[in-house]
């Protein structure tokens, strides 16, 4: 496992806060992201919001759900959703663009938007869907507050992995543009350097 944590929550800080809310939060449901639905569920109430996100063709509600009673200590609300063509999530219609990262990370983003899971975010990604959360972070600095890698793809790895196996990347039973997705990743700014704007943004903005 590679973890790295970035941001004063996901390193620093010990009480996360509860929820305002004055009724219960929903626990699961489903929304359209453009033309499809995806399916997420969530456990526990507080900020920031965990959001857990599958490996390659992997529903989320699969391999993390058993986790989020787990995490009742937390004191936090920790939320995952299944990607297109996985689990309880419809398909990508025919005829469309073959998914990347960037096509993936909006979805998601459509799918915390139209859930009213709001921000800020802690991105817990697995395998493939590191190279989503690399993407997302880049498109929405100021709505992800750490990050815990487990286990993640890197752009360098879509390079060698034919080498050891020369299959093609399918997600949700399609094949990704990997290509593509490559690119959109290297292009995405250092995380480092992406998170010290978000923080300085933040703090200019409490001033």
């Amino acid at each position: 496992m590679f973890a790295i944590c970035l941001g004063s929550w996901a390193c620093t800080r010990a009480t996360p806060e509860p929820s305002l809310t004055g009724s219960p939060l929903p626990d699961g449901g489903r929304v359209d992201v453009g033309g499809f639905e995806l399916a997420w569920r969530c456990h526990g109430e507080g900020s920031p919001t965990v959001i857990l996100d599958a490996g390659l063709d992997t529903a989320g509600t699969s391999e993390w759900f058993d986790f989020l009673p787990q995490f009742e200590t937390v004191g936090t609300r920790l939320c995952t959703y299944d990607r297109a063509g996985k689990g309880s999530s419809d398909p990508r219609p025919p005829g469309g663009a073959a998914p990347t990262a960037a096509s993936e990370a909006e979805e998601l983003h459509a799918l915390l938007n139209g859930a009213d899971i709001d921000p800020p975010y802690v991105l817990v990604p697995h395998s493939y869907a590191g190279l989503i959360a690399r993407v997302y972070a880049d498109r929405y600095p100021r709505d992800v507050a750490g990050f815990v890698f487990e286990d993640v793809s890197t752009a360098w790895e879509i390079d060698l992995w034919p080498r050891w196996d020369d299959s093609p990347w399918i997600d949700g039973g399609v094949r990704t543009d990997i290509d593509a997705t490559e690119r959109q990743v290297l292009d995405a700014i250092p995380l480092g350097r992406r998170h010290s704007a978000y923080t300085e943004g933040e703090t200019s903005g409490a001033a």
